[in-house]
């Protein structure tokens, strides 16, 4: 497990190891924060670390603190779970440009009557969140764009690239949607789990963010979706 907070995914066979998202993507990395990085104070998290080479810290204090899971994700991987409220948050030294692609590995726990964030830069810019009901995320920066099936209680990953008009959203390594998802600047305050206002938890289980200059190629796009898969456990 050491291998994961180093970027390195874990294969099924023993001695077989499979590239994580720092020989995937190099230099093209903003950001990785992957859940088992974790500070806490009992079963709060109150800080997340980046291992990408800007070694970020997200961080919580008090009622905004998020749920650690040890334990009960894909392939036994634990999470970050957000209640009501909760997200890590970090200021960025500089907000990503367009295009850059946004990659999230998750899974749903309700279908609730409200929206529920991924993440967010700065109040509502290039972000990712569940709709009501709970059977599609999809992409926003200042229009919606392109949406995703997912199903509550299901881990998944979703690919969303964020280029204006040429946006587009893909799960599980599928091929992406392309629909305008606007162009509104991207801030440099980034909160994971939740809204910048915290009024759109996520009300699930999160296990990495990682945030990548460009649209990913082909080859990247199957390696990321045979590094969850071999890591988490999806589709």
């Amino acid at each position: 497990m050491m291998g994961l907070a180093l970027g390195l995914g874990v294969g099924g066979s023993a001695g077989m190891s499979r590239p994580g998202p720092a020989q995937i993507f190099g230099s093209s990395i903003v950001f990785d924060f992957l859940w088992s990085n974790s500070t806490r104070v009992g079963s709060l998290v109150t800080a997340l670390a980046d291992s990408g080479p800007s070694h970020l810290v997200a961080s919580a204090s008090g009622a905004a603190r998020p749920t650690y899971n040890a334990s009960g994700g894909g392939n036994a991987q634990g999470s970050v779970y957000f209640p009501a409220s909760t997200r890590l948050n970090l200021v960025l030294g500089a907000a990503p440009t367009a295009p850059f692609t946004m990659l999230v590995v998750a899974r749903s726990l309700v279908a609730s009557g409200a929206t529920q964030y991924l993440y967010d830069f700065s109040g509502n810019s290039a972000i990712v969140f569940q709709q009501v009901g709970g059977t599609a995320v999809q992409q926003y920066n200042g229009a919606l764009g392109a949406t995703g099936a997912i199903a509550v209680g299901s881990d998944f990953w979703v690919e969303a690239l964020f280029n204006g008009a040429s946006s587009g959203l893909g799960i599980n390594g599928g091929a992406l949607t392309v629909a305008n998802a606007g162009a509104t600047g991207v801030g440099t305050d980034f909160g994971l789990g939740n809204s910048n206002t915290l009024a759109s938890a996520w009300l699930g289980n999160c296990y990495e963010w990682i945030c990548v200059s460009g649209a990913l190629s082909v080859s990247q796009r199957a390696a990321m979706k045979a590094y969850a898969a071999a890591t988490f456990g999806t589709p």
